[in-house]
């Protein structure tokens, strides 16, 4: 869709990327869990998370097109978690995730924030 086409439907650039980055978190654990342990992964585990991924685009596909945007989405997250920055984060956020606590904005971000500037020591 082009911005003319996005603008004639009421869509800011600011609210598609939204949706493309809501689409992408939700298939970040998909792709972290197949990336860290692909044997313990079960395609019944992300259904929902597909489900949100697909929804969060709605207001710019046809149900027609949710295989193509699935498809484009995880690759998308695909290669974000290839980035050794990114997936450094991703690993810093899991090994808290496992203490039994909750984990608020400020605490996940202060989490990836540290793991960035931990990366570039290594």
């Amino acid at each position: 869709m082009n911005a003319a086409a996005m603008g004639s439907r009421g869509i800011t650039l600011s609210r598609f990327k939204l949706w493309i980055a809501y689409g992408i978190i939700s298939l970040a654990g998909r792709e972290a869990q197949r990336k860290f342990n692909a044997r313990s992964w079960r395609r019944y585990h992300t259904e929902e998370d597909e489900q949100h991924a697909t929804a969060s685009l709605r207001h710019l596909t046809k149900p027609a097109d949710d295989e193509i945007i699935l498809d484009g989405l995880m690759e998308l997250t695909s290669n974000l978690l290839a980035r050794p920055r990114v997936w450094r984060a991703v690993e810093a956020l899991a090994e808290e995730l496992v203490a039994p606590r909750k984990l608020g904005g400020r605490e996940v971000d202060r989490i990836i924030r540290a793991s960035r500037r931990n990366s570039h020591r290594v």
